[in-house]
């Protein structure tokens, strides 16, 4: 049903089976991000291995997102973030691997913005990294979609990252 410019789903029992999966992979990718947050090994591998859980994890929530399956309760939280300015003119390359030369770091501008912003930046990715505490653990990470890569940086806590997906998998 279509109500102005929003387009308003209606559950029906055929959507139980997709939604449930859905939400359980969510759960899943929590539950093995709250594992491994505390690890010091955070190589290049493993920071691969992390951009893909959280791809996964983010395509599932953007699927119940932009089909309409999650209440307005969830759908309008805003979540912190902190966005930093595009500094440096387009390149070729699209190589962001160096964030300091792309991004004004030192300028963190304090922001919110809702679960499908969210989710938009990880399936859309463009630039990925994380950061880590004094301890060598995962304490952020450093996202932008292909639309906002010249715009802005995006870095949210892992905590925050963590505590959005299991409240994604149980919303009903």
């Amino acid at each position: 049903m279509i109500l102005g410019n929003r387009i308003e789903i209606r559950y029906t029992p055929d959507m139980a089976p997709h939604i449930t999966f859905y939400k359980q992979a969510i759960a899943k990718q929590a539950k093995n991000l709250e594992a491994i947050k505390d690890r010091t090994g955070w190589g290049p591998a493993a920071k691969i291995k992390l951009e893909l859980q959280l791809q996964q994890s983010f395509y599932a929530l953007w699927k119940l997102l932009k089909d309409g399956l999650m209440p307005e309760s969830f759908t309008c939280v805003e979540i912190p973030m902190k966005a930093f300015a595009y500094k440096h003119p387009k390149v070729a390359s699209g190589h962001y691997r160096q964030l300091k030369r792309y991004y004004n770091l030192s300028e963190p501008l304090p922001v919110t913005h809702d679960a499908h912003f969210i989710a938009n930046q990880f399936v859309h990715n463009a630039v990925f990294d994380i950061s880590q505490d004094m301890d060598k653990r995962l304490f952020s990470v450093y996202v932008t979609s292909d639309q906002q890569v010249h715009m802005q940086l995006y870095e949210i806590a892992i905590r925050d990252v963590i505590e959005l997906l299991e409240e994604a998998s149980i919303t009903e």
